[in-house]
């Protein structure tokens, strides 16, 4: 809990008012009164090259 907690505090003011996205319109897990954007698939095809990026990363130095 207290690695979430510290990325959660590291978070530039920036981003945290950037409208929410997600997969689909979701009601945001924290609150609910608020819908998430749905991704556009470049967005999503985004994020599955960056996360393969960090895979990749991660690999080579040792994890």
């Amino acid at each position: 809990m207290g690695s979430i907690s510290w990325a959660l505090l590291s978070l530039s003011p920036h981003m945290a008012t950037k409208p929410l996205v997600s997969a689909s319109a979701v009601p945001n897990y924290w609150d609910p009164s608020v819908t998430c954007r749905e991704m556009t698939t470049e967005e999503v095809e985004f994020c599955i090259r960056k996360f393969g990026e960090g895979a990749a990363i991660a690999r080579r130095a040792g994890f």
